[in-house]
């Protein structure tokens, strides 16, 4: 379960990556925000996740430094 449960959470990372990376060419602000819309939204389950599948173990975030590419 553990497996799984880092799986989609790394699955999960990438897709908000790619939602949030500048875009190649020139979208429609609706486009954006929609974009920006669906990266909150799997932040908040990827958040969610190990406290519903195991509400005694989960652990509280903590801040992840960026690197810069």
């Amino acid at each position: 379960m553990e497996g799984a449960t880092a799986d989609l959470l790394h699955l999960g990372f990438m897709e908000i990556r790619f939602l949030t990376a500048p875009p190649l060419e020139a979208h429609p602000v609706d486009a954006l925000a929609r974009r920006r819309e669906r990266a909150n939204m799997i932040a908040d389950i990827c958040h969610q996740l190990p406290g519903l599948l195991a509400p005694q173990r989960r652990q509280p975030v903590r801040p992840v430094d960026r690197v810069s590419p």
